[in-house]
């Protein structure tokens, strides 16, 4: 044992060590003659163990074989380690696998300074046999933060089922500010707007010493939502704050729609984000077609009235993601819309009005009903006045549209999804909650 050398332990499930892991249950790797440590374990599907690191002014990956030996088909000897030249000391602090095999490492180094340390995050990628993957960053396996005047660590990363990479980590703003920071990295190594508009997240809650933000951890959970963790706070961030419901109501007078987000928007959202579009006609229904907005912050939705029968036609509704942000500060990741059909007349919302639509209305007629039952006029009563409604409809059909380009007014491209239909007053989804503290 040198200063400081790099220790791995096995233990049985009984907690005893494992003697068969290099003889006594602990193998020690002298790196340098210097400080090594290990900061990051990972056991592969073979039973390869991989660890993270630094040693001296480097940072490192090593594969060790289940025995607790050095695998020498990695990188020649077991061992990978970098240097970003000068006096800078780099820490790799996690390890993770993508969906390939391949090794992705994230961490830190610091300038090229003895005074005044001021940190950058770094991920890299590796391949399988321990070289550095060309494909990743610059074209040398490496993707470094740019210089900046304030500290930044990468101390956690995970990749998710798209093979994206999400970091964890620290931003020091002030002497007394540090937040946990997380960012989004394409799976070639570039920034990810999806997370934010920048790649990038900064927690709103200030530490004044970094020892109540770690350690660090991030989690996933099957509807894309990212938990993070640092100290004694753990954060349920909504990736993607979009519409997670939208309901084109018709039954009854006055028809609306209703849009619910899976986080809180109201103080951002505002009527200028919204675009109504008769996709037949193409034609934008002008705002005094229809009412404000109302947000009702308690089911966190968004309603807006029709002032009269919509004409017919297919609509769409986009949300436009710009200025509108959640409770974390994340905007909409590209504008959101949704799709709904309307045609006067067709009581089973079969896109033609025909015989079937008779039947229906005259089942009910000269009683109480409702658009499905004949009341197409929303009088409350199926009457005379309906029935000329449908004859007047007779006939007529309503073709899907085509995949028009969806676009917001600015022509920015957006993310088309169709419209669920309701077709009574059911309550709706219970809001999700974005922000946990334990």
């Amino acid at each position: 044992v040198t200063v400081e050398d790099v220790a791995v332990a096995r233990n049985n499930t009984s907690g005893a060590l494992d003697n068969s892991f290099d003889g006594d249950g602990i193998a020690i790797f002298t790196l340098s003659t210097s400080y090594d440590e290990g900061e990051d374990v990972l056991v592969q599907s073979d039973g390869k163990i991989l660890l993270a690191g630094y040693s001296r002014l480097s940072f490192f990956v090593m594969r060790l074989n289940e025995d607790g030996s050095r695998d020498q088909s990695f990188a020649g000897n077991g061992l990978r380690d970098y240097s970003f030249g000068g006096i800078r000391e780099a820490n790799g602090r996690s390890i993770t696998l993508d969906s390939s095999g391949r090794i992705v490492v994230g961490g830190h180094f610091s300038n090229n300074s003895v005074t005044d340390l001021i940190f950058r995050g770094f991920l890299a990628r590796l391949t399988t046999s321990g070289a550095f993957d060309t494909t990743f960053g610059g074209g040398d396996g490496i993707v470094e933060l740019p210089e900046s005047e304030l500290s930044e660590t990468f101390n956690a990363i995970q990749v998710d089922s798209a093979g994206s990479i999400l970091t964890l980590g620290t931003l020091e703003l002030a002497e007394d500010d540090r937040r946990l920071v997380l960012r989004k990295f394409s799976s070639s190594g570039g920034a990810q707007n999806s997370l934010a508009s920048d790649g990038l997240w900064i927690s709103p809650l200030a530490h004044s010493d970094t020892s109540t933000l770690g350690p660090h951890h991030i989690g996933l959970d099957a509807q894309g939502a990212i938990y993070v963790a640092g100290g004694t706070k753990l954060l349920r961030l909504n990736v993607q704050p979009a519409v997670v419901d939208f309901e084109f109501r018709f039954e009854t007078g006055p028809q609306h729609f209703l849009t619910d987000f899976n986080d809180d928007i109201g103080t951002s959202l505002a009527d200028g984000d919204l675009l109504i579009r008769n996709l037949t006609t193409n034609a934008v229904l002008s705002a005094s077609g229809y009412d404000t907005q109302t947000y009702d912050s308690v089911n966190n939705t968004s309603r807006v009235n029709f002032n009269s029968i919509l004409a017919d036609g297919n609509y769409r509704v986009t949300y436009n993601d710009s200025g509108i942000e959640n409770s974390q500060l994340m905007n909409l990741a590209g504008n959101r819309q949704r799709e709904f059909f309307f045609l006067n007349g067709d009581a089973n919302r079969d896109r033609t009005v025909n015989i079937n639509d008779f039947a229906i209305l005259a089942a009910r007629f000269n009683l109480p009903g409702t658009f499905s039952q004949g009341n197409f006029n929303y009088a409350g009563n199926v009457d005379i006045s309906d029935f000329a409604i449908l004859a007047s409809q007779f006939n007529k059909t309503l073709p899907v549209p085509a995949d028009l380009p969806r676009t917001f007014g600015s022509g920015v491209a957006a993310t088309q999804a169709v419209a669920n239909v309701a077709v009574d007053d059911r309550p709706l989804p219970a809001r999700v909650f974005s922000q946990l503290e334990i």
